[in-house]
């Protein structure tokens, strides 16, 4: 079985300001979405996001 522990995972969100205020805002929503999945997965509890 492979050993996740030895790898580094980063989650990185953005966007362009070439969209409407209301995209910019939907990606920071989705963003925390994920970000809070992944700090409540059992599977990730040493991990930060």
């Amino acid at each position: 079985m492979l050993d996740l522990k030895q790898f580094e995972a980063w989650f990185i969100a953005g966007s362009q300001y070439l969209y409407e205020e209301e995209t910019l805002l939907q990606v920071d929503e989705y963003s925390k979405i994920m970000a809070n999945f992944f700090n409540n997965s059992p599977q990730s509890k040493n991990c930060i996001y």
